[in-house]
């Protein structure tokens, strides 16, 4: 057997036990004295189910503290069940974990809990992501007039974006460990517009109004000041306030 089909059977035979009794494959292993090769399977086995259980909880504590450690670990044990890893790095591992949770049926009374889901996991991204550039003043002032309009302004590279129709901001914040205060969250307080970014070193969550979203917006679809201002009103008011908030981090020119 070719090395490269024995990883893959060794890859399938440790994220799912109903295969451990592959005869042939286990005519490939060489256990200790003690131990059968279904029994040194399942040592790695629990070693990596293991491993992986505490990067899904490193990465979404706040779902593992709604629902309870018992049935988040059952949550997860469904997820490796249906997603095996195939990314080196095992800080990526969970990146399908929120859209799982959408369409996971024991959690259909918490319609919520996959935006919470989101929202860590952009969290997780951008504290790991890169430092951005601060928007230079100068070179903007250095466009000529006659090119304003062509103007494309830049969010942070390092972002994330996201839209829920709940408070999903509040009860993420209700459930941080540091938190004081009533940790009772009114699902009816209405829906979230989050920008997560690195200012620096330091992590910001911010919740833009209506208007600087649909700005935002616009910034995310790389539409030129031109286009943006005749679409909004408060184009030129609601600019100098990104500028001021630090989520315009650069600029370019169309033509």
């Amino acid at each position: 057997m070719e090395l490269k089909k024995i990883q893959q059977e060794f890859y399938q035979v440790l994220l799912n036990s109903n295969l451990a009794n592959n005869n042939d494959f286990n005519l490939l292993i060489k256990s200790a004295n003690n131990l059968t090769p279904n029994q040194g399977i399942d040592i790695y086995r629990g070693t990596i189910i293991g491993q992986l259980h505490r990067v899904m909880q490193g990465i979404y504590p706040v779902c593992c503290k709604l629902v309870g450690d018992s049935f988040f670990n059952f949550t997860v044990a469904k997820y490796i069940d249906n997603n095996p890893g195939i990314s080196p790095d095992l800080g990526n591992y969970g990146a399908n974990f929120p859209d799982f949770l959408q369409s996971f049926e024991p959690i259909s009374q918490l319609p919520y809990l996959a935006d919470v889901a989101r929202l860590e996991l952009g969290y997780q991204l951008v504290f790991n992501g890169q430092k951005d550039n601060k928007l230079d003043i100068q070179d903007l002032a250095n466009i000529p007039q006659e090119q304003w309009n062509n103007i494309i302004f830049h969010l942070p590279k390092n972002r994330f974006l996201l839209e829920s129709n709940y408070p999903i901001d509040r009860i993420w914040e209700v459930n941080q460990p540091d938190y004081q205060g009533e940790g009772v969250v009114n699902l009816n307080e209405g829906n979230s517009q989050i920008l997560i970014w690195r200012q620096d070193y330091q992590m910001r969550l911010d919740l833009p109004n209506q208007e600087q979203w649909q700005f935002i917006k616009c910034l995310a679809d790389n539409q030129p000041l031109e286009v943006i201002c005749n679409q909004l009103e408060n184009g030129g008011y609601l600019l100098s306030e990104l500028v001021q908030k630090g989520w315009i981090t650069g600029f370019s020119l169309s033509y």
